[in-house]
């Protein structure tokens, strides 16, 4: 079964079994950019009228009968209400405005709305401080190459760096890369592109990894500490238009 199949039966299901109750199901992520990998989850968010216990339970039955895409495959479901999303802040804080620049709905009616930059810093304030702490620790811990190859470095670095890439495009040049070759093009001459480089081909960071990894991951941290100060002049300047009106 491919994935479009997979979502239409898994969208019948929820709404035969909800009816009225289920107001949005959206899909998120590299199945929308159109980069996803069999190490890719499914991300789905679903909006409910009301959310009880009962209806928790009937999506995770739903979804455990749903067939597989590959080995290590998961679909991964978010679910809140509409009230919780457009009123309580989910829709700012958790859902995060990622999703309005990567996401496709499925069913029923798409409630985001457009994010400035300004609501967008936050959000790469605190995946790319994570990044760099994350590849310091892995520099002052000489961790062993072996769990640096193992997928370790890729999952708890290189993605969500790509996605602080993302981010920072948005902010700094006002236009969203939604894959990895608009990343590319829009980093165009920034040590940023070696990042999405590494991420692209597999066998090529592992490779680099094994030869050098002090140098590799010096040239994340790299990477890491230019973007975020791009970002952070950004919000000094935001700051001194406001205070002179």
């Amino acid at each position: 079964m491919d994935a479009e199949k997979l979502l239409t039966q898994f969208v019948n299901q929820m709404t035969a079994t909800f009816g009225n109750n289920i107001k949005s199901i959206t899909l998120c992520g590299s199945y929308v950019r159109g980069d996803n990998t069999e190490d890719s989850d499914m991300d789905v968010y679903c909006l409910f009228e009301n959310l009880s216990s009962w209806e928790l339970i009937a999506t995770g039955k739903i979804v455990r009968n749903l067939p597989s895409l590959y080995s290590k495959f998961e679909l991964n479901l978010q679910c809140l209400t509409l009230d919780e999303y457009t009123r309580q802040g989910f829709g700012r804080a958790f859902v995060t405005p990622i999703k309005y620049f990567e996401s496709k709905v499925l069913y029923g009616e798409d409630f985001g709305t457009k994010p400035s930059k300004e609501e967008f810093i936050p959000l790469f304030e605190n995946i790319i401080s994570e990044v760099i702490m994350s590849i310091r620790h892995y520099i002052t811990a000489q961790e062993p190459v072996e769990n640096l190859v193992d997928g370790r470095l890729k999952g708890w670095v290189l993605k969500p760096l790509c996605v602080a890439l993302r981010i920072e495009r948005y902010i700094i040049i006002d236009n969203y890369p939604r894959n990895f070759n608009e990343i590319l093009h829009l980093s165009s001459g920034l040590p940023q592109t070696k990042a999405v480089e590494w991420i692209l081909d597999n066998e090529k960071i592992n490779q680099d990894i094994t030869l050098a990894p002090t140098e590799v991951l010096l040239f994340m941290l790299e990477i890491a500490t230019g973007i975020s100060k791009r970002v952070a002049d950004f919000k000094d300047n935001f700051a001194e238009r406001l205070l002179k009106g």
